[in-house]
């Protein structure tokens, strides 16, 4: 009778550790799933930012183009706008001189 508690009470914790190792199992399967989001995640993270960094890039050689494009036309304007505030042949009226300073004086701020 002892030997035979014995056995049932090892078939239950062979049952027990069944069980346990099954839902380990699926533990261990679930975890494998989320990992393999997570990096499915990084590695489309790492692909925006590579995307976001050659954005960036692109966005300041053409910023970059854009002021040079921009100061070469204002640094001659500004130069005609001193000429004719200027005024050496004294043809201009006062109001078209003043109109040249506006147009100069503004322009010599915004240019440095």
């Amino acid at each position: 009778m002892e030997l035979q508690a014995q056995q049932e009470e090892l078939e239950r914790s062979n049952a027990d550790l069944e069980d346990k190792a099954e839902q380990l199992a699926r533990q261990n399967s679930d975890i494998e799933t989320k990992n393999a989001e997570i990096e499915q995640a990084r590695q489309e993270i790492e692909e925006r930012a590579q995307q976001l960094a050659l954005a960036s890039k692109y966005k300041s050689q053409f910023l970059a183009n854009m002021s040079h494009e921009l100061r070469t036309p204002l640094n001659s304007l500004l130069i005609l706008a001193r000429l004719l505030a200027q005024n050496p042949g004294r043809n201009l009226t006062a109001k078209q001189v003043e109109y040249a300073n506006v147009i100069h004086s503004p322009g010599r701020t915004c240019s440095s």
